[in-house]
């Protein structure tokens, strides 16, 4: 990637967020193939999607981690939280065997 690719995905993941969600997604996971240095690997990228007082969805993070369990989902919420969420009325969260609430 370049300088400039980095430094814009890195100002969309740091954005602020709206206050209020009615509704965040938790999702579990998508998996995607990664081409590196000619090698092709299964990647797992975790997804959060709030949706607004008005309906439409947004895209609030992608991460790339290894392990899922309550501790990453609860360093989402702080995320969240650091991001400027006051109030979510309803999580979703799809499958997680060990909620972080």
């Amino acid at each position: 990637m370049t300088d400039a690719v980095i430094k814009e995905v890195t100002t969309w993941q740091n954005r602020p967020l709206e206050a209020i969600y009615p509704l965040v997604f938790l999702e579990d996971a998508i998996r995607i193939k990664i081409r590196n240095d000619g090698l092709v690997s299964n990647k797992t990228i975790h997804v959060t999607i709030g949706m607004r007082a008005g309906g439409a969805k947004e895209v609030h993070a992608l991460r790339k981690e290894r392990n899922e369990g309550a501790k990453f989902w609860q360093r989402v919420l702080y995320e969240l939280k650091n991001r400027d969420v006051k109030d979510v009325l309803l999580a979703v969260i799809d499958r997680l065997m060990d909620p972080p609430v």
